[in-house]
């Protein structure tokens, strides 16, 4: 028998043999599949959290999207008013334009100007200026001693806000 056992030392057959070898190599593969699983979850993870952060800035910036569009589109209401207050007033006779009333309009006026600067929203200038498409509506042209091409007259005012343009101001152009 001990021939036996010298043949299994000897033959290297012990470490296929041996329980507590097999259960070690066994460890290792499963804790090799168990990091390999492990990095994949952090790596899952780590695309949902990037993944949950980017969905974030997408909601914040179109919360501010709307936001914006909520106050052009009140702006936009409230321009005809203010427009039709600007041609009552143009309108008033020259005997009349010193009288308290007329001042008082002019006061409405001004508020609604100051109320509009506080939103950002800015006045097109324009007469004078060299007609820029992007800015302004031509809605004719008419001889002038201007430069042909530059705005001569404004038919109705024009407002950007944060930039943009959200009214384009009508304009008659020189010919």
């Amino acid at each position: 028998m001990k021939e036996e056992e010298k043949g299994m030392k000897g033959g290297g057959k012990e470490e296929a043999l041996d329980p507590a070898r097999g259960r070690e190599k066994g460890n290792d593969e499963q804790l090799a599949e168990c990091r390999k699983q492990a990095e994949e979850n952090l790596a899952g993870w780590k695309r949902a959290m990037a993944d949950y952060q980017n969905r974030e800035k997408d909601l914040a910036r179109e919360k501010e999207e709307l936001a914006a569009y909520s106050s052009v589109r009140t702006v936009l209401s409230i321009l005809p008013a203010l427009d039709h207050l600007r041609a009552a007033i143009a309108q008033i006779p020259a005997e009349h334009r010193k009288s308290e009333w007329v001042a008082g309009v002019g006061l409405v006026v001004r508020e609604f100007d100051t109320a509009l600067r506080s939103l950002g929203v800015q006045l097109i200038e324009t007469v004078g200026k060299a007609f820029d498409p992007s800015l302004h509506e031509s809605v004719g042209d008419e001889e002038s001693e201007s430069a042909a091409g530059s705005v001569v007259r404004e038919v109705q005012p024009g407002y950007t806000m944060g930039g943009k343009v959200i009214r384009p101001s009508k304009v008659i152009i020189a010919k």
